[in-house]
């Protein structure tokens, strides 16, 4: 596109073992957001750990591999779970491509790096991430 520099990527994802374990919940009990929707797992009490005793489907770790593709790329490959190729590739765009990624589940360490990294976009962001304060965020 004309642009000289590279970009910078930059994300956050969520630890892979809380969003399997959420996800697992959310099929049985779904969200606050459309309580009435039917759930293809609704009535299903069997606990997460319940069904990794079991052997079950819906908590098997292939069920890890969903952010695989999301860093592998768009190649086919990467939609293979288990596929060695699309795990280093995933790896390798991480290490070459991204300059930090944080987990959800440790935000504030995250967004202190941000900052410490690049202060000239992310000065002052912990604090008003502590604070919960908007003023000063640009709007637009």
């Amino acid at each position: 596109y004309g642009v000289k520099g590279k970009p910078m990527y930059i994300n956050v994802v969520r630890d892979p073992i809380e969003r399997l374990v959420s996800y697992y919940y959310f099929l049985r009990f779904g969200d606050d957001y459309r309580p009435g929707l039917r759930r293809r797992k609704q009535g299903d009490k069997k606990t997460f750990d319940e069904c990794v005793s079991s052997g079950g489907s819906d908590c098997a770790p292939e069920k890890l591999w969903l952010q695989i593709p999301f860093f592998c790329g768009h190649h086919s490959e990467c939609w293979n779970a288990g596929s060695r190729w699309a795990l280093e590739q995933a790896k390798y765009n991480l290490v070459n491509e991204y300059l930090l990624v944080g987990v959800t589940e440790e935000l504030e360490d995250f967004i202190m790096i941000l900052e410490a990294a690049l202060p000239r976009f992310f000065k002052g962001a912990a604090d008003l991430y502590r604070t919960g304060s908007s003023r000063g965020i640009c709007k637009g």
